[in-house]
């Protein structure tokens, strides 16, 4: 039996993928393997998100038992992509449908794998300095999907090496070809016969650059932020990774600067300094944060606007 906590239905991403018996109990997966529940579905953006029915009622934890009250396993209809890249100590149990096996994943099974500067970075830069006029012996196309296949493959190697969930076999089927998240044989070649994945000398090539960078820099935060500083992307109304927009009139660009007391010896230069550089001091809100740029980010576009 499905059930959730005070709640009559399924989270819609789950229902997608399950079939129900007459009596509303689970049958069959729709996608013909004991595939994990809602794996990395992720979660709204929007900031006024706990408002809306929908995504309240799929924020809750729902629980999966064989009977009630017996076998319970709880579940979370979203997954947080940062937790386990980061927290090897962590300890999760595989889901499995209602009456399946308890499986967990031990901590420390695998110890942190970073790699930080790889070749793939350094192809998709290349990429982004072909279009922008660099005098390179390369095509930006030969750059770019270089770039992609080798993020690609070095996504597919930190989730063998962390112990993600399927990131080898399944561990409850045992069945390598259906529960394995692995990269496969053909699946990049496929990947680069989609629009979004070669670069056919049109206006929008630099920003599909931007979103593999995007996408490469997921895992380390503070790089994924700056490259949407930079580059303005996602972008709105994008043909391939759409801007959402967060509820909020304005977003930080930079952060607090503290100010300073005057009986520091520092004070007046400091003072003065700021004052020159046009930026408020002692000023959390997000609209002195996003209207007083860095030096750097001054001809930067703005979010969601794309790139230049």
């Amino acid at each position: 039996m499905i059930q959730t906590n005070g709640f009559n239905s399924l989270p819609t991403k789950i229902n997608e993928i399950v079939n129900l018996n007459a009596e509303g109990k689970f049958d069959s997966w729709k996608t013909g393997f004991e595939g994990p529940w809602g794996r990395y579905w992720g979660v709204p953006v929007s900031t006024n998100a706990s408002s809306n029915a929908e995504y309240f009622w799929q924020s809750n934890r729902y629980f999966a038992t064989t009977a009630a009250g017996s076998g319970r396993k709880t579940h979370s209809w979203s997954s947080i992509l940062e937790e386990k890249n980061q927290r090897t100590a962590l300890t999760y149990t595989y889901p499995t449908k209602p009456g399946g096996p308890g499986y967990q994943v031990r901590g420390n099974e695998a110890p942190l794998y970073v790699l930080l500067g790889s070749t793939a970075e350094t192809n998709l830069y290349l990429a982004e300095f072909k279009l922008l006029g660099a005098n390179l012996p390369k095509s930006a196309n030969e750059y770019f999907q270089r770039g992609v296949s080798l993020s690609v493959e070095r996504m597919d190697k930190m989730a063998q090496m962390l112990a993600l969930p399927n990131s080898n076999e399944d561990p409850v089927l045992k069945v390598p070809a259906v529960g394995s998240t692995r990269l496969k044989s053909g699946e990049l070649a496929t990947l680069f016969t989609k629009p979004a994945y070669y670069l056919d000398g049109s206006a929008g090539d630099l920003e599909k650059v931007y979103i593999q960078q995007y996408v490469h820099l997921i895992n380390t935060p503070g790089d994924l932020g700056t490259t949407v500083r930079r580059s303005g992307v996602p972008k709105k109304n994008s043909s391939y990774l759409d801007w959402e927009e967060f509820g909020v009139t304005h977003i930080p660009r930079r952060v607090l600067i503290s100010s300073h007391e005057q009986s520091d010896l520092d004070y007046e230069s400091w003072t003065s300094y700021f004052k020159a550089a046009g930026f408020t001091t002692g000023d959390n809100s997000p609209a002195i944060l996003g209207a007083e740029r860095l030096w750097f980010d001054k001809n930067n576009p703005g979010y969601g606007a794309g790139p230049k």
